[in-house]
């Protein structure tokens, strides 16, 4: 069943925080918010490009696609914020971390109702 709604806004405080831009409680700077923002609608149309992403109401995102889809969204913007792909010490860290998003995407679009009509070939 799937979780509460989360905002635009909530989408773009999640990829701050993601990128270790954002601790608990601080306020995103607002040159950051616009980044992210501008940054939001490519990277989604990037990966619904590459069937990771299928349909999403960006402005109404459900809980489980919360985070995925900001570590997707965080994955784009690391090259211009200057942060390396190993945001920690070992490098691999945060490639792990974006093939989890992509495989938990993967699966959760998978899992939707296609609500076609499936066509049978008999032999």
């Amino acid at each position: 069943m799937p979780g509460g709604a989360n905002t635009r806004r909530d989408l773009i405080d999640t990829v701050l925080a993601e990128m270790s831009l954002l601790a608990a409680g601080q306020a995103a700077a607002p040159e950051d918010v616009s980044q992210v923002d501008r940054a939001i609608e490519p990277a989604v149309a990037r990966y619904q490009a590459l069937e990771i992403l299928g349909d999403l109401d960006i402005e109404n995102l459900a809980d489980e696609f919360l985070t995925p889809v900001a570590i997707l969204v965080a994955d784009t913007l690391l090259d211009q914020y200057g942060i390396p792909r190993g945001l920690e010490t070992d490098p691999s860290a945060w490639n792990a971390k974006v093939k989890r998003a992509t495989d938990e995407m993967r699966i959760m679009r998978a899992m939707r109702p296609t609500y076609s009509v499936l066509q049978v070939n008999y032999y």
